[in-house]
C-alpha cells in the first residue's frame, strides 16, 4: 500500500491538481490515462486508480489464496437464504 505522503497540491480555480511525479512515475501513469475516483462518505476520502485496458485482466488469479491449500470452512458473510 501506497503510504508515502510528501508535500501538498493547491486546487486551482478550475478544481485542477497536479499530480507530483513520484506519483505518476509509481502509479505509471502517462498522458491520456483514464482515472477511476471513488470517494467514501465515512471517512471523507478519495481514492484514485488508472482504470485498466481490460478488467479481466486484472481480476485474474484473485482470490487463488483462498484455494492454494483447500478451503477449509466456508466465510460467514456467505449464507444460504434458500430454506
Amino acid at each position: 500500500m501506497f503510504t508515502h505522503m510528501d508535500g501538498d497540491e493547491v486546487m486551482s480555480t478550475a478544481f485542477q491538481v497536479t499530480l507530483p511525479a513520484f506519483i505518476r512515475e509509481r502509479a505509471r501513469l502517462n498522458v491520456g490515462d483514464i482515472l477511476l475516483w471513488e470517494f467514501d462518505e465515512n471517512s471523507k476520502t478519495l481514492t484514485v486508480i488508472k482504470k485498466p485496458s481490460h478488467f479481466t485482466s486484472q481480476l485474474a488469479g484473485l482470490g487463488k489464496h483462498l484455494w492454494e491449500n483447500g478451503l477449509t470452512r466456508t466465510p460467514a458473510s456467505i449464507k444460504n437464504t434458500n430454506p
